[in-house]
């Protein structure tokens, strides 16, 4: 082999080895023995996490900022986090006006400490960018059965929360990522948003149409989420961001929060 072959069969795996360091922050090996779970267990058997996975985004609104996100999850993803979830469904899901004769979802908590959990929570916080925020809050549930629905409410309390440390603290972003679903209705509803242009309910599956010019009606598609601000830069609560779930007509529908955690906000 001459010089000139040897220099150059060098140099590529010099550049070979630089990608796999390059990739490395961005890939964090996980597996079921991880969670400490059974072989059997039904669990998808996702070998590894990419917290940079690809997705497209659509800007829905400017003011308040809204995002929709396309192939927010993985392949395996999704299903998941249903099954992990199973058995975490501890109570209805109270939000907005009670309701009553069992028409709220139930809602459940998915463990942090789960290697899929912390690589989509991960996946969202990278999405904000050089937004200033701090960790994201343990992700929550909402499986809903057939003529359940969720009353219009915000997401974050007026006044902030405080956290284990004593410090306020609010939810800066909400991500609402679609994990199952089947049937008709369902669809996340924000009153108080400008509605879409009429040819976006025409011909795309991804949005209903509203009455009025006021309005968006996001349908959940699995593996895609709805991504928005909750907070003016002084902290207070933007109101614009009232949402509700429509009432499922049949079939299934489980839904995933994921919000991001803002310390030191004023109480």
């Amino acid at each position: 082999m001459g010089e000139g072959s040897l220099l150059r069969g060098g140099a590529t795996l010099v550049c070979i080895i630089a990608l796999i360091i390059g990739l490395k922050p961005l890939i964090a090996e996980y597996s079921l023995s991880t969670l400490g779970l059974p072989s059997g267990d039904g669990l998808p058997n996702i070998t590894f996490c990419n917290d940079n996975h690809p997705y497209t985004t659509e800007i829905l609104s400017l003011n308040p900022l809204m995002i929709y996100i396309s192939g927010f999850l993985r392949e395996g993803e999704a299903e998941y986090l249903v099954k992990l979830g199973n058995n975490s469904y501890d109570g209805e899901l109270f939000v907005g006006e009670p309701l009553k004769d069992m028409k709220s979802p139930q809602s459940g908590q998915l463990p942090k400490s789960d290697p899929v959990v912390k690589c989509v929570g991960s996946r969202a916080m990278r999405f904000l960018g050089s937004l200033d925020h701090d960790d994201f809050e343990t992700p929550w549930l909402a499986k809903y059965n057939p003529s359940q629905k969720v009353q219009p409410h915000w997401d974050p309390p007026v006044e902030a929360m405080v956290g284990d440390h004593g410090q306020n603290y609010n939810w800066l972003t909400s991500f609402f990522v679609y994990l199952e679903y089947s049937g008709t209705g369902g669809e996340t509803y924000f009153p108080k948003v400008k509605a879409l242009p009429s040819k976006a309910f025409a011909e795309d599956e991804r949005f209903s149409s509203t009455d009025t010019d006021m309005g968006i009606a996001i349908r959940p598609i699995p593996k895609n989420a709805i991504f928005w601000v909750n907070l003016f830069p002084n902290g207070t609560r933007d109101d614009r961001t009232v949402h509700a779930g429509v009432t499922l007509e049949g079939g299934s529908k489980i839904g995933m929060n994921i919000w991001a955690k803002q310390y030191n906000w004023p109480v």
